[in-house]
């Protein structure tokens, strides 16, 4: 299980963005009014891929994880 906080460069949190690990089918998982997300998928992962409006979908392995500027 891999969990989170989407967040923007400015720190506010990203509702109802697509959370999903990079090389794996569908399910995905769609961030709260908070931003966090669950993801039920094996440890580790070879990373992430958030498409969300108005941002251009990033694609990001772990190591960018910790601050990753969602712009």
């Amino acid at each position: 299980m891999l969990t989170g906080t989407l967040m923007d460069a400015a720190g506010r949190p990203l509702a109802d963005a697509t959370v999903s690990v990079l090389g794996e089918a569908p399910p995905a998982s769609i961030t709260h009014a908070a931003g966090a997300f669950l993801l039920r998928t094996a440890l580790p992962v070879p990373g992430l891929r958030v498409p969300y409006a108005g941002f251009k979908q990033q694609e990001e392995p772990p190591r960018a994880w910790r601050r990753w500027p969602f712009t």
